[in-house]
């Protein structure tokens, strides 16, 4: 969801409409593709969480994920107190409110860990790419570290395992993934 809202944010950003026009455009879409791939809650909450964004934003506000997410899991929760026996819902909030609660420390401690020291770097385009590369990387293993962790409790429960390669698979394929779902 967050890669179609954010090609139809530069699609709608081309155009010459004003800000609260493009934003109910934007909305409007990305309803509907969550309604096209089957409305499930953790989809619905994303996109909830969207509405609150830019109810905040047109508020003049700035947008806060955590508040955000909790706002939108406690008002589904009230509209279908069955939502929260839905592993889908319960594993999406645990990790969108862990990622906002412990993901820039994370990545803190990820980045420290992993710089490089003493290594010569690269110069130019060719460097930057190559910077920018690692700090995706490093960014990604951090946010599907807290994932793993903060849902841990609940994957073990119900699957009886628990995934080592998960943090390696998804810094690989998570950008492959982005490409693939954008075409």
């Amino acid at each position: 969801l967050v890669l179609v809202t954010g090609m139809v944010g530069v699609a709608l950003g081309r155009t010459r409409l004003r800000p609260l026009p493009r934003l109910s455009l934007t909305l409007f879409l990305t309803g509907l593709f969550v309604a096209f791939c089957g409305a499930p809650a953790s989809a619905v909450r994303s996109w909830a969480m969207t509405l609150v964004a830019a109810a905040s934003h047109l508020a003049g506000r700035r947008a806060h994920p955590l508040s955000s997410a909790s706002l939108v899991a406690l008002v589904m929760a009230l509209a279908d107190p069955g939502v929260t026996g839905q592993l889908g819902y319960l594993l999406s909030v645990m990790c969108v409110c862990g990622i906002c609660a412990l993901g820039p420390y994370v990545g803190y401690v990820v980045g420290v860990v992993l710089a490089r020291r003493g290594s010569r770097a690269a110069r130019g385009r060719v460097g930057a790419a190559l910077r920018a590369a690692g700090s995706d990387a490093r960014q990604a293993l951090a946010m599907t570290l807290v994932s793993q962790v903060v849902t841990a409790p609940l994957t073990c429960a119900a699957f009886g395992t628990l995934s080592l390669v998960a943090p390696l698979a998804n810094v690989l394929l998570a950008p492959l993934f982005s490409v693939l779902l954008a075409l």
